[in-house]
């Protein structure tokens, strides 16, 4: 069963778009989660250190796991906005927005989107591409 719970979140924790990539913004996105519970594997819907890292990294805007270089992160990241400029399109800079660190929104080994999340894609998309579909 769900319950739900009022809560209060203060303006510093609430942010449109991705935060600034800072050591001040990682040590204080860690530290909100500080005494977390932790679940090796992920194990009992809990996160382990991977997890941990992937969300923290996630909130500045960071998408892809570090040990695929920095050569390759570069050259991953570069490419979309090539793109988008050459052909005079816009840019989505990150495709799980509202999605990644979302209850529910990814499967359970972290990379790909569930049904859920794949809507609030298509959601995140939708004002993009309108224009063009109306051509």
């Amino acid at each position: 069963s769900v319950v739900f719970v009022s809560a209060f979140l203060s303006r510093e924790d609430v942010s449109f778009g991705v935060l600034p990539f800072t050591s001040r913004t990682l040590y204080r996105q860690a530290f909100k989660m500080l005494n977390a519970p932790y679940g090796w594997g992920d194990m009992y819907g809990e996160q382990d250190c991977s997890r941990f890292l992937q969300m923290i990294f996630a909130t500045v805007g960071i998408t892809l796991p570090r040990n695929y270089g920095d050569d390759y992160i570069r050259q991953f990241d570069t490419t979309y906005q090539q793109l988008a400029r050459k052909y005079h399109v816009p840019l989505e800079p990150f495709l799980l927005r509202n999605v990644y660190g979302v209850p529910g929104s990814m499967q359970e080994d972290g990379i790909h989107a569930t049904a859920k999340g794949n809507a609030q894609v298509a959601r995140n998309l939708l004002p993009l591409i309108l224009p063009y579909l109306k051509k």
